[in-house]
């Protein structure tokens, strides 16, 4: 089993001359959401890990994997392309790293809180030729997923009225290696906008098993500065009584729980929280913030704000 993830699309909402070149490589409780997906693909036992990564976007990502160790962790491949706009070519460049074996493909911004380990399992022993996970959500969707006994997939629509409940995609995938032939029949055809879906339909159509994974814990994706913000506030409420055993240094300055301060940022003459990330490198003084967000290496000077998020090249409410 090898790992597939996909940084980046071209409708990304970030700020492409910020410090952040990828939706991906924004933290989630102080730590770039990438990050995350490598570290639950490790937990998996999956060690061979392919990144497929836009030329402009190669070197800083090649910089922060190895600012972290993790190519000591994993064998990483950074698979370069001119940009990421079509899946299926996407994939079928990545064809070399992924061989003949099963993989976990990644797309997409979602923070998930899966058991990818037990996931890969039942795929193996169900001989499925594709696994989606699933979250149930409350969101109006342009697709429905219809499961039925033993998780089986049974059909994907694409009108939301022929189905009873809102199961959606959450950007984690596991597929057998005869996908390629699928995605090779498919090269001639324009990129479609939910393009994975017309993959999964074309495998149901044939024949073959697509099995479902429900998730239970936190999933959501990450697709506005808004999402960012309640994301991280979100796992910090979740996560708070092991986060406040954390180390952190302030001076001078009161701290309302939950807040999670990086043990490098600097903390003077401030009122902190709740609900208030500071992320590595970061400077906060003279200050009052709440439900807020501070990215690695901003300045917060003399600022009284509520959810906000902070950035090196400036701030925004949300």
């Amino acid at each position: 089993m090898k790992g597939l993830i996909l940084l980046g699309d071209q409708e990304s909402w970030i700020n492409h001359s910020s410090w952040y070149p990828d939706d991906q490589l924004l933290s989630v409780l102080n730590k770039p959401n990438l990050f995350y997906n490598i570290d639950l693909l490790l937990k998996a036992g999956v060690t061979e890990i392919g990144i497929v990564v836009e030329s402009s976007k190669k070197g800083y990502v090649r910089e922060e994997l190895i600012s972290l160790q993790y190519f000591k962790k994993a064998s990483i491949a950074l698979i370069e392309v001119p940009e990421i706009k079509c899946l299926s070519r996407v994939v079928l460049r990545s064809r070399p790293f992924l061989a003949e074996d099963d993989f976990v493909m990644i797309v997409e911004n979602h923070y998930c809180q899966i058991n990818l380990k037990e996931a890969i399992k039942f795929f193996t022993e169900s001989k499925a030729q594709s696994l989606v996970a699933l979250k149930e959500t409350k969101d109006v969707l342009n697709y429905t997923v219809t499961v039925s006994y033993h998780n089986e997939i049974k059909s994907i629509n694409e009108e939301a009225k022929l189905s009873k409940n809102n199961w959606a995609l959450t950007g984690f995938y596991i597929f057998q290696p005869s996908i390629h032939e699928i995605l090779s029949s498919q090269l001639g055809k324009a990129c479609e906008e939910d393009e994975i879906l017309y993959w999964l339909q074309y495998v149901i159509g044939s024949g073959r098993s697509v099995k479902a994974w429900f998730l239970e814990g936190y999933c959501r994706e990450i697709k506005s500065s808004r999402d960012l913000l309640e994301t991280n506030i979100d796992l910090l409420k979740l996560e708070s009584q092991n986060i406040m055993k954390l180390p952190y240094r302030t001076i001078l300055s009161r701290v309302n729980p939950p807040v999670l301060i990086d043990k490098t940022a600097v903390v003077l003459n401030s009122v902190i929280g709740p609900n208030v990330i500071i992320g590595r490198n970061a400077l906060v003084k003279n200050s009052k913030l709440e439900n807020s967000l501070i990215l690695e290496n901003s300045c917060v000077r003399g600022i009284q704000a509520k959810n906000t998020i902070f950035t090196p090249w400036g701030h925004k409410e949300v």
